[in-house]
């Protein structure tokens, strides 16, 4: 079902959502929330308002998803910036008036090197044989989801990077067909990461919860749906090594995803819990701190 958020107020989902209508709290709750849920910085996160003019003007992360999956939305928002020499105050001052002027249009501006970065990682990328199979396969990117937790009634939302759906036996990637758990899955979600040091890769998706984002992902997805989804991630390095970005596909073993699930169930219902109470103060919190353990002598705990 695709039909605008305010028309529905059931599970569905929105194809071509703008990023501010999405992002709009009353659309629900994001797996941003529901990782790392606090009263405290929840409301935070709600009233805080944002400085604009000090976001960086290259979120290189966000460009190379949308160079990536979204080709045409690129071509269409991006402009690669002429060469500047910054040393110099006439031209540094004439490339800060181009980029306004761009934003006014709404461009985003990149420079040359970057764009050569850009075109090099998604080069490695799609050499990787996985990636490339997956991206072969007719999909939809940045598809907008809707729904309400049967358990808590928290409105929930997730946008994945590149879904795939109605796979059969004829369409199924053969890893996916390998795969016990898997091998009947209609439904494939590819969500692409970029990742500084790739050999950080497993405590990237620890501290950053990714493991949450896949169970909270798949649950959604399959209310909507009525699919079973095969959820897999897509790293690609923004660090160079041997000359090339290497680029792997991982999907999270079963206890990764049995974890996730556990703590996107005890989030909804913390958050359902604020909902009720939130005229009993309970968004001050106090964190307690102790030093790390590392900075802690031995007979410091004896």
């Amino acid at each position: 079902m695709n039909a605008k958020a305010e028309d529905v107020q059931t599970d569905y989902f929105v194809d071509g959502m703008p990023n501010e209508e999405y992002h709009k709290p009353e659309n629900g709750e994001s797996s941003s929330t529901v990782k790392n849920f606090d009263p405290a910085t929840y409301v935070w996160n709600k009233a805080a308002k944002k400085n604009e003019a000090k976001l960086k003007p290259l979120d290189f992360g966000t460009d190379f998803h949308t160079y990536v999956l979204e080709p045409d939305v690129f071509e269409a928002q991006y402009k690669v910036l002429p060469i500047f020499n910054r040393r110099k105050a006439d031209e540094k001052q004439a490339e800060l008036d181009l980029i306004d002027e761009w934003k006014e249009d709404g461009i985003t501006p990149v420079t040359d090197e970057d764009m050569a970065k850009l075109k090099a990682m998604r080069e490695s990328a799609m050499a990787h044989p996985t990636i490339a199979a997956i991206m072969a396969l007719k999909g939809v990117a940045e598809r907008s989801y809707f729904w309400t937790d049967t358990n808590t009634g928290v409105d929930c939302k997730c946008r994945p990077d590149w879904l795939v759906l109605d796979l059969n036996d004829d369409t199924r990637p053969r890893f996916m067909a390998e795969d016990e758990d898997f091998h009947d899955a209609t439904t494939l979600v590819f969500d692409l990461k970029t990742i500084a040091q790739f050999d950080k890769m497993q405590s990237q998706i620890e501290n950053l919860k990714y493991y949450v984002q896949d169970a909270f992902y798949t649950r959604g997805i399959e209310q909507v749906t009525n699919s079973k989804v095969c959820f897999v991630f897509g790293f690609v390095s923004t660090s160079l090594s041997l000359g090339r970005y290497p680029a792997q596909v991982v999907m999270l073993a079963d206890t990764a995803k049995f974890d996730g699930d556990i703590e996107v169930t005890e989030s909804l219902k913390a958050i359902a819990e604020f909902r009720k109470n939130s005229n009993k103060n309970r968004s001050q919190t106090v964190i307690k701190m102790d030093r790390p353990s590392w900075a802690t002598r031995e007979e410091d705990i004896l």
